[in-house]
Formats: structure tokens, sequence, C-alpha cells
């Protein structure tokens, strides 16, 4: 598995760089990619770095962060590779899934998004409206010593599942995690379809080495309830499946993925709805 963590030197990073090393089998590589903006030369200033020393300095710090970090965990040297890039954040990260074929993306996120985060796009969330990978969202909160053993996959009526399962049974299926697949239902939906499809690719075609229940829940709020859940339960990864709707469409109505990600600290995996 080919893991990408967009890395900034803050804590959401260090965290989500945390959760890849953990969850990084033996014959798994993570690339940590660092953007900076543009450089410019400014008269006023009297001493100027080189452009390929900013760049060389700023990949030696981060190779000393990612080292120190992996101490903990039993990964070799070969498998973590840093890179620095210039340029936009969002489009550094796109222009590096173009170059290489990633399976995973985990990246930090700051727990509360603003309403400049809302008109703008904060980068996670950028990534994960329009990321073709999955994307895992990891929170600045999360404990050193994170372990996966429980997850929920929150659905509702209206994605198509087919991508999605097949994304993350890829997944499960090194991780091999108990699977609680889960319809909130807020109105009188119908989704014997989605049960059956669940069911089938589970069972029959992918042939699962995890336990799994299939379920519906009668709710008014499923943010909340997802919440609830989570307390009752002890889910550790929440999995939700985002539509297709682009990046534009949810500024000041925020998806159910994007809005659970930032009410809740668990990591949320959030797979794409259909390529």
């Amino acid at each position: 598995m080919k893991i990408l963590v967009p890395f900034d030197f803050t804590k959401t990073s260090e965290k989500a760089l945390m959760f890849a090393l953990q969850h990084c089998n033996s014959g798994d590589s993570i690339d940590c990619l660092h953007t900076i903006g543009p450089m410019y030369v400014v008269p006023e200033v009297p001493i100027y770095m080189n452009r390929d020393d900013v760049l060389a300095s700023t990949k030696t710090n981060m190779e000393e962060v990612v080292a120190q970090l992996s101490k903990s965990f039993p990964v070799a040297a070969s498998q973590v590779n840093c890179t620095v890039v210039e340029g936009p954040v969002v489009s550094s990260i796109f222009a590096k899934l173009e170059e290489l074929s990633y399976d995973l993306i985990v990246m930090g996120t700051h727990d509360k998004e603003t309403l400049f985060d809302r008109i703008l796009g904060s980068n996670s969330n950028s990534v994960a409206s329009l990321a073709e990978v999955p994307v895992i969202m990891v929170h600045g909160s999360l404990e050193e010593n994170y372990k996966i053993n429980k997850i929920l996959f929150a659905f509702d009526a209206k994605p198509n599942l087919t991508n999605a399962l097949k994304q993350f049974l890829k997944l499960n299926k090194v991780w091999k995690v108990p699977t609680d697949f889960v319809h909130i239902n807020t109105a009188k939906d119908d989704v014997y379809e989605q049960f059956d499809l669940i069911l089938k690719k589970c069972y029959i075609e992918e042939e699962i080495q995890f336990p799994i229940n299939v379920n519906v829940i009668k709710a008014s709020n499923a943010v909340k309830e997802i919440e609830k859940m989570v307390q009752e339960n002890g889910y550790n990864l929440i999995v939700m499946v985002k539509d297709n709707s682009g990046l534009f469409s949810g500024y000041f109505k925020p998806s159910f993925s994007i809005n659970t990600v930032h009410k809740i600290d668990v990591p949320v995996l959030i797979l794409k709805e259909k390529i």
C-alpha cells in the first residue's frame, strides 16, 4: 500500500503521520509531502536564502521530525520518503497524486471548521472533496498509540456504494477490523438495495476475513447519532461516503461526511461515491 501524508509541521499533521506510521505494514510505503509558498526576493530583506537552500533545509528538518516519530513504530527508514515542493498546498497534493498512484491519503484536520474554511475551503476539506483516493482525516487530539479495532461504516440512502465498498474492502483486507455497516434513517428511506450490495460484496465477491453487521437506526440527526454511537460502542474509525458534488457546492451547507469530521474527534475515512 502506498500512503501519502501531507505534512506542514503542525500538531495535526504530526498526528496524521503517526497514524500512518502505526498502520504501515512491512510492504507499505509512506510519502510525506511538505509544500512551501512561492519565494520572492524582497529588497528590504538584507538576507535572502537561495531557493534550493530553503527547500533542502526544510527537507532536512522534515526528515529529522519523521525519524523522531518513527522511533515509536516498527517502520524501516526505507519505507518513508520526504519531499518538499514549492507551490499552493492543494494543487501540489494533486500533482503528487497524478505523478504516483496512491492507495490512501492521511492528513490532519482542525477540530472546528470556521466560516473562512467554508468560504475558501480548508486544505483538508478540499482534498477530501476532490480526491478519488480514499482520505483519512485525523484530529490533533488523537492518542499517540491509536489502534483501530472497531469500524462504523455509516451511509445514507443516496450514494451508489459500489466504488466505496471496493475501496474500503481493499483497505480492510489488510486491517481485518470488525465493521458495522449502519444506515441512520432520518426519513422513510429504502436501503434494501445497499444492504444487498454490502452482503454480496462481503460474502460472495470478496470473501472477507473480518466480521460484519448490517443495521438501520432511526434518528432525527445523523451526526449526533454517530457521535452517540461512537461514545457507546467504542468505534475507532468512521467510514463515510462522499458524493461527487464537487468543491463549490458545500460551502455554506457542508456535506454529511465533512460535518461529521468536524464534530467528532474519531478519525474519518472518506470514500468517493464513484469515479
